[in-house]
């Protein structure tokens, strides 16, 4: 599984934002301070897993405009194309899934989707960025070096069937 198209309704400092596809299986976003990176990766996380039910500062509301949240196209191996979308509201906010052909899919889809893999993982294996890896023990650059080779192979060690594509790994 990759992503293939994200449109951001509402969502920190963006608003009505359809982004280029993600073409490969590994993206790299990098930019100066303030260039949104931080802010894309959390809308990914919230989009795929729902929104946080506490702290809402950390929430990104939408700042520049639109309905606080959004939509992810993710493409299979076998190139079928979804559509996640979800706002923020109660219980993590609403998940809607609708295939190619404008099918509604179940929502307990999402986690076949995405190879059953749980936040935690996702956060620290597919979708990461320097505090994430800094988190990690400074000392330690084997855990830095896993990390990164672990993305960019799709994580085939993980117990996973199938293991998901590498989806972001966003460093500033």
């Amino acid at each position: 599984m990759r992503i293939g198209h994200i449109h951001i309704d509402g969502f920190g400092n963006f608003g009505n934002a359809p982004l280029p596809a993600f073409g490969e299986p590994v993206t790299i976003l990098y930019g100066p301070n303030e260039a949104g990176k931080s802010t894309l990766l959390a809308f990914i996380r919230m989009i795929l897993f729902g929104f946080p039910m506490r702290g809402a500062a950390d929430h990104f509301p939408p700042r520049a405009g639109g309905t606080h949240g959004g939509r992810i196209e993710l493409v299979t191996d076998a190139d079928e194309r979804f559509t996640v979308e979800r706002h923020r509201g109660s219980k993590g906010g609403p998940v809607a899934i609708t295939a190619a052909d404008g099918s509604t899919v179940h929502d307990a889809a999402l986690s076949s989707l995405l190879g059953h893999v749980p936040r935690s993982t996702f956060t620290s294996v597919f979708a990461f960025d320097l505090d994430d890896l800094q988190q990690l023990e400074s000392g330690d650059q084997s855990g830095i070096s896993s990390r990164i080779y672990s993305a960019g192979t799709g994580a085939a060690r993980l117990p996973l069937s199938p293991p998901p594509s590498p989806l972001l790994v966003c460093i500033p």
